[in-house]
């Protein structure tokens, strides 16, 4: 089922942004992560702040705001959830391309965002269905306390270029495994694999289960990650295709 997605500016909507944000988000003193008076500011100065709507109910919402890379203006999302009954429902992917459409509108060829690299879930839409590619990686960039169940926040900074007509990822196809599991399911790194100019890493599928289960051995993973796709980025490489089960593909 289709949904209707327009920018928001009414309190009421800006209201309904921050508790979907809250559930989706939830922290410990029960405030949500942002604010009815931020959204209101940054809608008012020509940023974006948009919401997904079936039937007059809100499923999801995204916030981006401008900013700058290369001396170029971009649009960095922020914050962009769903409701979790609505996941695989296409709806984040509306959202995104809503936002994409709006950027060009306002002149802007660009987005930038973040994600956790260990969240094959997350990757795999951000790389193999929007169409980003992740240029860099940021260790520990919210701080350490912000991942429930993580010592540390790293994430991967992408970038869509929204003058590109190819609208996802690479084809998934043999590269040399620099990163997988070993028979106890711990990360192994193969270094002959990591001298390629095309390699890939596999992935547990659900690190965020991993984490309440076993925390030590998916902080292991985190720090591998940090190790092998870190390097590559800060190397020249590129994330550029992810699949549904676990694999990344880096490139130069």
């Amino acid at each position: 089922m289709t949904v209707d997605i327009s920018t928001l500016d009414e309190i009421a909507d800006l209201e309904g942004v921050c508790e979907l944000f809250g559930r989706i988000w939830p922290s410990p003193d029960g405030h949500p992560p942002t604010t009815v008076g931020l959204l209101k500011a940054l809608a008012h100065t020509e940023n974006y702040v948009a919401g997904a709507f079936r039937g007059g109910h809100m499923l999801g919402a995204a916030v981006a705001f401008l900013g700058y890379r290369a001396n170029r203006l971009t649009l960095f999302s922020n914050q962009i959830a769903v409701e979790p009954a609505e996941g695989g429902g296409g709806v984040g992917l509306a959202l995104q391309q809503h936002m994409g459409q709006w950027a060009l509108q306002h002149g802007i060829d660009e987005i930038n965002w973040t994600f956790d690299p260990t969240i094959v879930r997350n990757a795999y839409f951000f790389i193999n269905k929007v169409g980003a590619r992740g240029i860099d990686y940021l260790p520990d960039f919210y701080g350490g306390s912000y991942d429930p169940g993580s010592d540390s926040s790293d994430r991967v900074f992408a970038v869509w270029d929204l003058t590109l007509a190819d609208a996802g990822g690479s084809v998934i196809s043999s590269a040399p495994i620099a990163l997988s599991a070993d028979s106890a399911g711990a990360p192994a790194i193969d270094g002959d694999a990591l001298r390629s100019d095309r390699f890939a890493m596999r992935l547990p599928t659900d690190i965020k289960a991993l984490r309440r289960t076993d925390a030590r051995l998916a902080d292991r993973w985190r720090q591998e990650v940090r190790l092998v796709l870190g390097s590559a980025l800060n190397d020249g490489y590129r994330l550029v295709a992810v699949s549904r089960d676990g694999q990344y593909i880096i490139a130069r």
